[in-house]
């Protein structure tokens, strides 16, 4: 949906990837410095988000552009050890902001790069996860 041709609304869906590490500070095995069999830990954050982006064209072919909105996040949490598993998840609405470059190759095809920051996507008391992505594309107009 766009209100003209500078200013434009978005509604996607973003999987931010997923971090998984293998456990090295488990008291047991502290004074290893690498990672313990059968134990670890994941995280995989996704969103949707709602946002309002501007694009400022400085010629024919280059443009910027940033987004401003709220993004709808979802985190689903991992973790084992030897005879335990276990997983969560949590919800979490945050302000998420966006800006980016691209550049026309022709009138349907343009190459993008852009860093969106999705804001927290979980807590776990006073800390905080957030998840940011950094992206490079090539779009395609029909």
């Amino acid at each position: 949906m766009h209100c003209n041709e500078s200013v434009k609304f978005q509604f996607p869906h973003s999987n931010t990837g997923a971090v998984r590490a293998l456990c090295s500070c488990c008291p047991a095995h502290s004074l290893r410095k690498k990672s313990v069999p059968g134990y670890g830990y994941s995280s995989k954050p996704a969103a949707i988000y709602v946002a309002a982006t501007g694009t400022l064209p400085l010629n024919e072919q280059f443009s910027l552009f940033g987004k401003l909105g709220v993004a709808f996040n979802h985190t689903e949490f991992r973790v084992w050890e030897p005879g335990f598993s276990g997983s969560t998840t949590e919800n979490q609405t945050s302000p998420m902001i966006g800006i980016g470059a691209s550049f026309a190759l022709d009138m349907k095809i343009s190459f993008v790069a852009e860093y969106e920051n999705f804001g927290k996507v979980a807590k776990d008391g006073g800390d905080s996860v957030k998840a940011d992505m950094l992206s490079v594309g090539v779009r395609f107009k029909f």
